[in-house]
């Protein structure tokens, strides 16, 4: 069934925008790290742009944000068993070591998660944005201002699942302006080529 069409993609993005970017201004500390917002935008995209493929987001996000955190944990907990072992700088054996077992345990178990479904995009997301999120120093907030290395981990992920959540309403938003909510629309590209085309 074709989608009715309203705005043109043109517009609907640059009001998309505007009503996205205060998420990352107006909450002070608290603020949304806009690139994981729109990064999430487009994978509402590619998961078919309707609101079903949330279900595929937001668990998969969450789960490879969560695997990719404790691999983080883990690895802060070997540089401390580790001490001052290191190949070139402080902390880089610890990291290796901890990121090679974590994520290979963390791939493997991919596949006991039914809920990812055959497209693991989101949960690659999770894991690369939440850690992008805790190397940049995201979420402090939410973890009080710690200075423990551990929770600010944890802030991390916190702050990670919480732009994520502004990415969905941000892709939901952005499709129910060019064709209203969904119908039976196309998935995959093909919804992203008859909302540009509107």
């Amino acid at each position: 069934m074709e989608p009715s069409k309203r705005l043109p993609m043109w517009l609907a993005v640059g009001i998309t925008v505007v009503v996205g970017v205060p998420f990352g201004f107006w909450l002070g500390p608290y603020g949304m790290a806009l690139f994981i917002s729109f990064t999430v935008w487009a994978q509402y995209f590619a998961f078919g742009a309707r609101p079903a493929g949330l279900k595929r987001i937001i668990p998969g996000y969450i789960a490879g944000a969560t695997g990719a955190t404790l691999t983080q944990l883990f690895a802060l907990w070997l540089g401390g068993l580790f001490g001052p072992a290191h190949l070139v700088t402080d902390g880089d054996l610890a990291v290796i070591v901890a990121y090679f077992i974590g994520f290979c345990c963390l791939i493997y178990s991919m596949r006991f998660m039914k809920f990812i479904g055959p497209d693991p995009l989101a949960f690659f997301q999770g894991i690369s944005l939440a850690l992008a999120c805790i190397f940049t120093g995201q979420g402090t907030a939410f973890v009080a201002n710690s200075d423990n290395v551990y929770v600010l981990a944890i802030g991390g992920l916190i702050a990670s699942i919480w732009s994520m959540l502004l990415g969905c309403f941000l892709g939901w938003f952005n499709v129910t302006l060019t064709t209203g909510p969904p119908k039976g629309a196309p998935a995959g590209a093909e919804a992203a080529e008859s909302a540009a085309d509107a």
